[in-house]
């Protein structure tokens, strides 16, 4: 019996060995042990995130294209769709770009009470400033998000303190 390595292939390539798709498939070897050593991360981070009782202790992992941050729920203002990822908005002004789709985040922070007010918007609550009779939240970092008309009244009944007249 001949001797099979464990795994799948990542690339074949044929004699005579050009060296171009030579390239390519080193290449796409190195994204994918990247992204093994992220995943690996992530999933630590999903393991700790399951143990932890407390509530205040969830961290969520970012994944971006360079790195995977970790940060407390209280920090994230906003989650936007951009297509396939999704832009993050923290309490320090920064923005993060994550690969995952706002659906994932959705997914992720059900239970967190992030409220999905549109499509394209994921909002933590404890960020909104006011939400007015245009359909706008105003957020604390002074950005605004549009809440879609199917959304406006499950808002209000959620925001009930926070609605302007």
């Amino acid at each position: 019996m001949p001797f099979r390595p464990s795994g799948s292939a990542l690339d074949y390539l044929l004699k005579p060995i050009d060296e171009k798709e030579l390239r390519k498939a080193v290449d796409r070897y190195k994204v994918k042990r990247i992204y093994a050593q992220e995943g690996n991360l992530l999933f630590k981070n999903f393991i700790q995130n399951m143990l932890t009782e407390d509530k205040q202790k969830f961290k969520l992992a970012l994944a971006g294209t360079n790195e995977i941050r970790y940060v407390q729920l209280d920090e994230i203002i906003r989650l936007q769709a951009e297509s396939n990822y999704t832009r993050i908005f923290l309490a320090s002004g920064k923005i993060f770009v994550s690969a995952k789709t706002l659906k994932e985040y959705d997914e992720i922070l059900n239970g967190h009470k992030f409220l999905r007010v549109h499509k394209s918007h994921l909002v933590n609550p404890t960020h909104i400033i006011k939400f007015d009779r245009t359909g706008l939240l105003h957020m604390s970092d002074k950005s605004t998000v549009e809440v879609s008309r199917r959304k406006k009244e499950y808002l209000q009944f959620s925001m009930s303190g926070k609605w302007v007249k």
